[in-house]
């Protein structure tokens, strides 16, 4: 995928600009990126500047789109994380989306957790000094009104 890269970077972010009112265009370039994410690795990070705004909106309940796009905006997000060398603040500012996620329990609850997850491994200390009053807030509300199979997943997330 590496000799395509120049030309994607470059045709992508302007054909997410021209897709603003086709979702499902949206949701095919949000795929597009997570393969090309996965097929750079740690080099995705030159990505960033056009990659975190694209999760960052993809993400935001608050945005119309995200009901068509936050599926794959989650699994860019996830991918995005399993790929990064470290955590940037760029990357760590995006965090700011999941409170809201996490109060939707849906079915993307255990792509959240995953994501979570990522972020702990990358930076524990950075991430928990920042997100730990947040997410024990968070995760005692989810644990009101799941299974305990989704209880034990919850409490998995509590580093020992």
């Amino acid at each position: 995928i590496r000799p395509y890269v120049g030309c994607l970077v470059q045709y992508l972010p302007l054909l997410w600009k021209q897709s603003e009112e086709h979702n499902m265009l949206r949701c095919a370039i949000l795929t597009t990126l997570t393969h090309l994410v996965q097929g750079l690795g740690a080099d995705s990070k030159n990505l960033y500047p056009f990659l975190l705004p694209v999760i960052q909106l993809s993400t935001d309940v608050s945005q119309p789109p995200h009901v068509y796009l936050l599926e794959d905006g989650l699994e860019l997000w996830l991918v995005t994380l399993e790929n990064s060398p470290c955590l940037t603040p760029e990357l760590l500012r995006i965090f700011q989306n999941m409170s809201a996620l996490l109060e939707l329990s849906s079915e993307n609850l255990r792509t959240c957790f995953k994501i979570i997850n990522g972020y702990i491994f990358l930076s524990p200390s950075e991430f928990l000094q920042v997100n730990a009053t947040e997410l024990c807030k968070s995760f005692c509300e989810i644990l009101k009104d799941i299974t305990t199979e989704g209880q034990v997943q919850v409490l998995k997330e509590f580093p020992s």
